[in-house]
């Protein structure tokens, strides 16, 4: 259901705003003519430029085969590729041969009604680069088939079995009606230039391995937007943006990586469309680690916002997650906070671990759904007995409609701040040596404001999101032993740390 929720989404957005391909019967993807070449000396480098047209493409290169309407790269070398064909392909075959290929597209435009309109069976390594100022347009299948795709489609509109980079300083429209968008079996890189993807099933997947480089690159997906798939090479499976820019609108996972999900630096916005009841609409997930070092990250899912199945680790950044029915972070590992401004909106809890949740920098601004942070498992059908909670530095303030603060095991505060409203009246106390703090038992309604202060300074206020009856606050002004006031719409009350 979430493919046909997300293919509606796509037809909403991009139906009478992007050129369709024309409107016949398609069947199933097929295999392309395998074609001989002209003959090429050993070691020669390869250029030209290969020119399509539905009357007879041609080309000034050598090792370049035509036969109708599918033209055939079968040497090393760099091509610019020209014109258009309205059912054909354009293939990339090099067989053993040592050596790159370069595919330099100059407003070309392919469309191919039942396979790849770019297929790339072998050769070492493939650049497909858009030239300056160019627009050049990839379409696999029809329009109308996104409102009926089914799982037994299969292929992509750039389908590569080996590695393939993706970039230049042009424009490259991806639409993906079969199937995948982009789908490469090993290494993909994307490193430039404004790609744009419609895909009817996955928007883009590199098996081994994604690396987002400069590029902009917008995807609206009816599954997952984009994706790493394999970790059975050592030190594979993950996906990595470095720095551009990544707008995702998936019914499926917005971004997954089969093993670590990395953000470097660049920006970020993903949306699910899907219901989390359903199947995974997660924002950024990893089914190793994510990390989160640097850069620009939005995420608005009814499922998770950020998910990892391992380390779940935030160094830096800004971060603007919304899950409207689930959490906002959440790691079956350790949840680890060192740095970086996180804004989160969860209808679940907040930060999530089954392990444990460290804060040591930035700043948190949690409002959730149920608990505010939370550690532990449930194994046994009673309260968790394992999972620690540290907070040692940042700035953290919550507004919790359950516990602001839930630990099965260590539940300690040793520096940063803390302001948390919440639904409670089971807090036990921070474990000793803590910094000091204040625990008090004072009610409000949703959107009231609390205030807490000695004498007239004010040391920390913070508006409700929920109704609460419990205000825990930390802070390195405060001093053991001394009294201060804690107030709101309703009253005040005098607590001592």
């Amino acid at each position: 259901m979430k493919k046909l929720f997300a293919i509606s989404l796509c037809l909403a957005l991009v139906l009478g705003t992007l050129s369709g391909c024309a409107d016949v019967t398609v069947g199933q993807a097929g295999t392309p003519s395998e074609n001989s070449g002209a003959a090429v000396a050993a070691g020669e480098t390869v250029k030209g430029t290969v020119t399509l047209s539905d009357s007879g493409s041609s080309s000034t290169a050598g090792g370049v085969a035509i036969d109708g309407s599918t033209v055939t790269i079968r040497q090393p070398g760099e091509y610019t590729v020209t014109g258009t064909l309205s059912n054909g392909q354009l293939v990339v075959n090099t067989g053993e041969n040592p050596g790159d290929v370069v595919v330099m597209l100059d407003n070309a435009d392919i469309t191919n009604l039942t396979d790849a309109a770019i297929y790339i069976p072998q050769a070492k390594k493939v650049d497909i680069r858009t030239a300056e100022g160019s627009s050049n347009r990839l379409c696999s299948g029809t329009e109308d088939m996104l409102s009926h795709y089914v799982d037994t489609n299969s292929g992509a509109v750039i389908y590569a079995e080996d590695d393939l980079d993706i970039g230049g300083s042009g424009s490259l429209e991806i639409l993906g009606y079969i199937n995948n968008g982009i789908t490469c079996k090993d290494d993909l890189d994307l490193e430039g230039g404004v790609i744009s993807v419609i895909a009817a099933n996955n928007g883009i997947r590199g098996s081994e391995s994604v690396e987002l480089k400069g590029a902009d690159i917008t995807v609206t997906s009816g599954n997952d937007g984009i994706k790493s798939t394999s970790a059975v090479k050592e030190g594979k499976g993950f996906v990595t943006l470095e720095s551009g820019s990544v707008s995702v609108i998936a019914g499926g996972d917005g971004i997954q990586a089969e093993t670590v999900l990395t953000v470097n630096g660049g920006a970020v916005s993903v949306q699910t469309t899907g219901n989390h009841e359903t199947a995974s609409c997660k924002g950024l997930k990893g089914n190793t680690d994510v990390v989160i070092n640097g850069g620009t990250v939005s995420v608005s899912a009814d499922d998770h916002a950020l998910h990892s199945a391992a380390g779940l680790t935030v160094n830096g950044g800004t971060l603007n997650l919304v899950s409207a029915s689930r959490r906002g972070l959440d790691a079956t590992g350790a949840l680890t906070v060192n740095g970086g401004e996180i804004t989160l909106r969860s209808g679940d809890d907040g930060l999530s671990s089954d392990t444990a949740v460290t804060v040591a920098g930035g700043t948190l601004s949690i409002r959730s759904g149920s608990k505010g942070i939370k550690v532990g498992k449930n194994t046994t059908g009673f309260g968790s007995t394992t999972g620690d909670l540290r907070i040692s530095g940042g700035d953290v303030r919550i507004s919790a409609k359950k516990d602001a603060l839930s630990s099965g095991a260590a539940l300690s505060i040793t520096g940063g701040s803390l302001f948390a409203l919440g639904q409670s009246s089971s807090f036990r106390g921070f474990d000793a040596p803590a910094q000091p703090y204040l625990s008090v038992s004072i009610s409000g309604g949703a959107g009231s404001s609390v205030t807490v202060s000695q004498g007239s300074e004010t040391l920390g206020s913070m508006d409700s999101a929920y109704g609460y009856n419990t205000l825990v606050f930390s802070s390195g002004a405060l001093t053991s032993g001394t009294s201060y006031r804690v107030a709101n719409s309703t009253g005040s009350v005098q607590a001592t740390a």
